[in-house]
């Protein structure tokens, strides 16, 4: 149990909250789904045996899930905090004994993706924080299911220490409320667009306080033409149901699923006929699978003829009935962020020569993904042409897996600090 010495944190998080809010009636507006209203800042060892099993044991509640388990993205969180992981990550990226949290971390998570609140919270507790973790008023049926699966686990007394030093709430978007909670914390972790994070920042935070943003980032994948070709029918379904997941299962709404397709090698009929294979193969995958509403449907071809209005660069367009559209590029447009694919529209382009990417590569530019091509050749390419972009380069079916290194960042050293 937490010293009683630490529960008057408590009442000093309560008394600088009401200070910064302008009035009393604003902390009504705060839901809390699962932990504290008002959490100790109480900072651990990053790695903790105690965080490890009390993860580990969330990682068992979501495969036993009726419902998280037949969701691919709880499941994903739920395999990616099983306590072998979680040994293997301190293993790998803990390499300082002496390393404790910073103390009090908020985060804010994005509405689009309903598991990143839930791996952000995973992170701060590694690091050894306290967290408040923020999601939307619009949160997912799935970050509720997993909140509810949390509050289980805090009836737990074994975990009445972490239960303590966690607040997951939701709130209407309220500057006096961020305000409050920036002051308070040590740590502020934004996942948003760059529109979002501008507004966050306006609230501002203590001196020593670190900040890890997650503005608005692009993706981009690579294929090697000759060996899509030689591909035989059964690694082509593997593979394209790998890429399915890259991209369809978050509507391409993720920063790490590509926005274009380069395609590299060989001639240019050789190209075609390995575009004709792929593509057939990842519209079988997404007949089986995905779930394209009539909502979907419009969205993706308004999308589809904006685009076509304003790029220039776009020479024709294949459909694959409503559930696939191809859009070839004559060029890349000097502005990648305007190819807005989702719902099953890509847009790809010819390499003449690899080096051609060095043109496109930015420092938005954040996960390259690859089928075809040996990792330490992309890795050496990307590091001998001083490219300013890519700080992930992952085989396809990889793109959404969520690491403590992310954007170039290792998160646990981000969170923490360590004791000389």
């Amino acid at each position: 149990m937490i010293p009683m010495r630490y529960e008057d944190e408590v009442d000093v998080f309560k008394c600088n909250f009401f200070h910064k809010a302008s009035n009393m009636e604003i902390l009504n507006e705060i839901k809390c789904l699962a932990g504290v209203e008002r959490p100790v800042i109480f900072p651990m060892r990053a790695f903790s045996d105690e965080i490890i099993d009390f993860l580990n044991e969330l990682s068992e509640r979501i495969r036993r899930n009726e419902v998280l388990r037949r969701n691919e993205e709880a499941a994903a969180f739920g395999f990616w905090c099983r306590k072998s992981h979680l040994l293997d990550m301190k293993k790998k990226y803990d390499n300082e004994e002496n390393k404790i949290g910073l103390g009090l971390i908020f985060h804010i998570a994005p509405s689009n993706i309903s598991t990143v609140f839930a791996y952000s919270f995973a992170i701060g507790l590694l690091s050894g924080n306290a967290n408040v973790v923020r999601i939307s008023k619009r949160n997912s049926d799935t970050a509720m299911e997993i909140c509810g699966l949390l509050q289980e686990l805090f009836r737990n007394p074994k975990y009445e220490n972490i239960k303590k030093r966690t607040s997951i709430i939701t709130y209407e978007k309220n500057k006096s409320i961020t305000d409050g909670y920036s002051d308070l914390c040590n740590g502020r972790v934004i996942w948003g667009g760059d529109k979002a994070i501008n507004e966050i920042r306006k609230s501002p935070l203590k001196l020593m306080a670190k900040e890890i943003i997650f503005p608005n980032r692009y993706s981009l994948c690579i294929l090697n033409t000759l060996y899509i070709l030689n591909m035989e029918k059964e690694e082509l379904e593997i593979l394209a149901h790998k890429f399915y997941n890259d991209t369809y299962n978050m509507d391409q709404n993720a920063c790490s699923s590509p926005k274009i397709i380069f395609w590299s090698g060989g001639n240019s009929k050789e190209k075609r006929e390995a575009q004709n294979k792929w593509w057939k193969f990842v519209y079988k995958e997404a007949s089986k699978l995905y779930n394209l509403s009539e909502n979907k449907v419009s969205l993706k071809y308004s999308t589809l003829c904006e685009c076509a209005i304003n790029c220039e660069e776009i020479q024709r367009v294949k459909r694959y009935d409503n559930l696939l559209y191809v859009a070839d590029l004559k060029e890349v447009p000097a502005n990648i962020e305007s190819l807005n694919g989702r719902f099953g529209l890509f847009f790809q382009y010819e390499l003449i020569n690899i080096k051609e990417i060095e043109s496109y590569v930015n420092e938005r530019i954040q996960t390259l993904t690859y089928a075809g091509f040996d990792k330490n050749y992309l890795i050496n390419f990307v590091i001998e042409n001083h490219l300013k972009g890519i700080d992930r380069i992952v085989p396809i079916g990889q793109a959404l897996d969520m690491n403590v290194m992310w954007d170039g960042m290792n998160l646990i050293e981000r969170l923490s600090r360590s004791i000389m």
